[in-house]
């Protein structure tokens, strides 16, 4: 019997086709499953378009306006 990630993942292996790199494909494939954004600042996942990338900057920018308020 397989654990909810693995069959989750197992239908998401076609991403690899638009992956940068390979090291990427897990991560961008978890994000897909669970349908959530990744913080990276490596740029390469602005390669794709599937999911929502957020930046340092851009977090740090969500928590001070979020503070702000």
């Amino acid at each position: 019997m397989k654990n909810a990630t693995e069959s989750k993942l197992i239908p998401l292996i076609f991403i690899s086709h638009f992956v940068p790199y390979e090291k990427d494909t897990e991560f961008l494939a978890l994000a897909i499953a669970y349908k959530c954004s990744i913080w990276s600042d490596d740029k390469d996942f602005n390669k794709q378009d599937r999911i929502r990338i957020y930046t340092s900057n851009e977090i740090i920018e969500k928590m001070i306006g979020e503070h702000d308020r």
